[in-house]
């Protein structure tokens, strides 16, 4: 599916197939699970915000949409000097408003400017009052990466070739842990964030809120509670446990099974509110003990 230079939409696609997901079915809840991953925006304005951020006198010739996750549509879009750009729009499921793109645009600077490692440059994002951008919602756009899929060739490299990746791949992991920092949360520019939600790195980068997934799936997304930064490992397992049991007070259903129908039968053992409580405030007691003694290993990382 593309997009011609002018904003006509080419082969069989209408605009909403552009929002809506195409990807798989779901055999429960499946309006639910679509709506979540339905996202509008302006299909004439994508051109324009490609063209803004290749540059002065960029000119789009093309905007494919790519095959996409669980997250972000995704669309290609071609420029008339030959190069390539990504442009990523999250969907609704992708997590927290405004944090989620925002993080994911500064933890893709600092491991390129910071850690050196070979990630595509970022060229422009939109994570603020999104209903306000020129598409009408958040977008990520970066350079496309060079190369191929790892996994396309993979079985015909020679193990020699698959050994020399692997060490590739444990010294970009080794520039990963190398990172340290004094807080625990997930990584921003500072501009993106108020003095009291954040911890400054640098004078580029700050610490903030979390943005990990288990802050935001299973209506936990809709609770009041801290969600960083944090000064230490042990504030961190303390927030884990408050907000599990905020959830269990919100919620006479959580946390929701996501198996059941598939690997657990009817009837199954369900523990009572109070049961959940009570193992969570044993775990809270004890969680301090259990930590790591060496401060190195508790220390926050990438």
């Amino acid at each position: 599916m593309s997009v011609s230079p002018h904003g006509i939409l080419t082969g069989r696609a209408s605009e909403d197939d552009l929002f809506a997901y195409r990807a798989q079915r779901w055999l429960w809840n499946e309006s639910k699970q679509l709506q979540r991953r339905h996202i509008k925006f302006d299909v004439q304005n994508l051109i324009k915000v490609a063209e803004e951020a290749a540059g002065r006198a960029a000119v789009c010739t093309n905007i494919t949409r790519l095959p996409e996750g669980n997250f972000n549509k995704v669309f290609l879009a071609s420029m008339k000097d030959g190069r390539q750009l990504i442009v990523k729009i999250p969907n609704p499921n992708a997590g927290r408003p405004h944090y989620t793109t925002a993080s994911e645009a500064a933890t893709m600077d600092y491991l390129k400017s910071i850690l050196n490692i070979p990630v595509p440059r970022i060229l422009a994002y939109y994570c603020s009052r999104a209903k306000e951008s020129k598409l009408g919602a958040e977008y990520i756009i970066m350079e496309k990466a060079p190369g191929i899929e790892l996994g396309r060739v993979w079985d015909s490299l020679k193990g020699r070739d698959k050994a020399n990746i692997a060490k590739q791949l444990g010294d970009l992991t080794a520039r990963l842990s190398s990172a340290r920092f004094a807080s625990y949360g997930s990584l921003y520019y500072g501009r993106d964030l108020a003095d009291d939600e954040s911890r400054s790195i640098d004078v580029t980068f700050v610490v903030g809120p979390t943005t990990a997934r288990g802050w935001f799936d299973d209506v936990r997304d809709e609770m009041d509670v801290h969600r960083g930064p944090w000064t230490s490992s042990g504030e961190v397992m303390d927030a884990l446990v408050q907000r599990e049991i905020a959830c269990l007070n919100a919620f006479s259903s959580f946390p929701t099974d996501r198996q059941h129908g598939i690997f657990n039968g009817p009837d199954g053992y369900r523990p009572a509110h109070n049961a959940k409580v009570k193992v969570l405030r044993d775990f809270q007691k004890i969680c301090l003990h259990i930590l790591p003694k060496r401060e190195s290993l508790n220390e926050g990382i990438i």
